[in-house]
């Protein structure tokens, strides 16, 4: 009876794990960055690379679809860091079918997969030179909620709670949800 106390509440963990594919979840032994991609492309080509950034624009081809991504830093998971330090723009073309309803502009993505080619398009007047990525595994990442961002309007030695007495020993710096 003590063995089924102890698997009952294992399986329920192993069910709330996440599902990211582990190409997702662990960079590639070269980590290939975006700008070396593009400066040696011929050396790279069929490497592993990992990406991930902000979706622009979504095109459905006959067999494939198109995302245009703007590349940014991604954190030990695979996701991409909310910041305004773009690395560029790069291509990742998935099989199929892709909903831009869903993969929409803005949403956060990361692709895996093998670097291909270099292929050069205009933004606005001006050509760029975009390095494609044949995907075999992506993620969209979920919309960032509120409670995502911290909540600074109520910390501080002179914020309500520490002048109307909550803290029972006074305001201690650095506790909570302020820094």
């Amino acid at each position: 009876m003590k063995i089924f106390a102890f698997l009952i509440p294992g399986l329920f963990l192993c069910g709330c794990a996440g599902s990211i594919s582990q190409n997702i979840s662990q960079a590639p032994a070269p980590n290939l960055t975006l700008q070396d991609a593009v400066a040696q492309s011929e050396i790279h080509k069929g490497q592993p690379v990992r990406w991930g950034g902000t979706i622009l624009a979504v095109t459905n081809n006959a067999n494939d679809t198109e995302i245009e991504i703007l590349a940014e830093k991604v954190d030990s998971s695979g996701k991409p860091l909310y910041s305004n330090d773009a690395q560029g723009r790069f291509l990742a073309k998935v099989d199929g079918f892709v909903d831009p309803a869903i993969y929409s502009r803005g949403r956060k993505m990361t692709a895996y997969g093998l670097m291909d080619a270099l292929e050069t398009r205009k933004i606005g007047e001006k050509p760029y030179v975009y390095p494609v990525v044949k995907v075999q595994k992506y993620q969209l990442w979920p919309n960032p909620s509120e409670s995502d961002y911290a909540d600074n309007s109520n910390c501080g030695p002179f914020s309500l709670t520490a002048v109307a007495g909550i803290y029972p020993y006074g305001y201690r710096f650095g506790y909570g949800r302020c820094f």
